[in-house]
């Protein structure tokens, strides 16, 4: 919207009250340079800016990550084994019925306490609290502690995964101590990538197979090494470990321990919507600079008639 006015004198205002675009129409026969060189800009506008984004990577999104506080249960199932000075001082206890039988005179009862904290309330247990006293005889020390507890993980906001685990305590001193304590986030080490969507059960077998009534289905070591074997296992990350050293007064060992269950990221392999979604934004991207170089290219090249067409117009559209 515009005004002017005449000057000198005191004529009346011209006021511009609408304006319209004149369009030109540049034509061209079927077999022509013009045509040529119209279908080279559009050919060069829709490639090129693909061939630009592809080889700044990151095109085609091959990972994504997230974060996602996992569904973490403690089983209540643990194998522990004391063992001091003596080889035959080695005393050990379990939950599982057929390795307790296999432990004969080693075996020894504790007294356990466990309980999960969700001081947030959001549904999802935070810490696991763990304490057990094990009797020990006047003549009987500690040095070397091995301690497996047994959880069951979930995630639930892509994928749908959910396996067994453990966690593995193996502390050693070299003086006898009255008690051990622990503490330390429980993570999941991927082997790799999630899926987007879907079940994932491949782990979630027991990490012993505890209806066997054999001595070396409970071996520590075999049991270590077939669960590192796995893609993906939980471990205890940013561990800490304190000993306190001399003799109980009331003649127990007693391990203390805390364990978190913190948010952590996860990766995962995108699905087929998001990968194109990510990859045409970036086309866009550059596909946009490129129609408004080539539209006043092409501007340039008819208005200038630098390749003859046929023009027809001014009209007003």
């Amino acid at each position: 919207f515009e005004v002017s006015y005449s000057v000198p004198g005191y004529q009346m205002a011209v006021f511009t009250v609408f304006t319209d675009t004149v369009i030109r129409h540049y034509r061209t026969s079927v077999v022509s340079k013009a045509l040529l060189f119209q279908l080279i800009i559009f050919t060069t506008t829709l490639i090129a800016p693909f061939f630009i984004a592809y080889s700044t990577r990151g095109f085609w999104k091959r990972e994504g990550a997230y974060r996602e506080q996992a569904d973490v249960t403690f089983r209540r199932e643990l194998v522990m084994s004391l063992a001091g000075y003596k080889h035959s001082s080695r005393i050990a206890f379990s939950s599982f019925s057929h390795l307790n039988h296999l432990l004969s005179d080693q075996l020894r009862v504790p007294l356990i306490r466990s309980r999960e904290d969700d001081p947030n309330l959001d549904g999802l247990a935070d810490a696991l609290y763990f304490h057990v006293e094990m009797p020990l005889l006047p003549d009987e020390d500690v040095l070397h502690v091995q301690l497996l507890l047994f959880f069951d993980y979930q995630l639930k906001k892509y994928s749908k995964v959910s396996l067994q685990g453990m966690v593995v305590v193996d502390k050693s001193t070299p003086i006898p101590s009255a008690e051990l304590r622990f503490s330390g986030h429980l993570r999941l080490r991927q082997g790799g990538l999630l899926p987007a969507s879907g079940q994932v059960n491949t782990y979630n077998v027991p990490v012993v197979n505890t209806t066997s009534p054999f001595a070396e289905d409970y071996d520590v070591a075999a049991i270590v090494s077939n669960y590192e074997s796995r893609n993906d296992t939980v471990y205890l990350d940013q561990a800490s470990h304190v000993w306190k050293s001399g003799q109980s007064p009331n003649g127990k060992f007693v391990v203390k321990g805390t364990i978190y269950y913190p948010e952590q990221i996860f990766s995962f392999r995108p699905g087929f919507w998001e990968v194109i979604k990510q990859a045409w934004i970036q086309y866009l991207a550059v596909l946009v600079i490129f129609i408004f170089i080539f539209h006043y290219i092409k501007l340039f090249v008819f208005r200038n008639q630098i390749i003859a067409t046929t023009v027809t117009g001014p009209k007003l559209s």
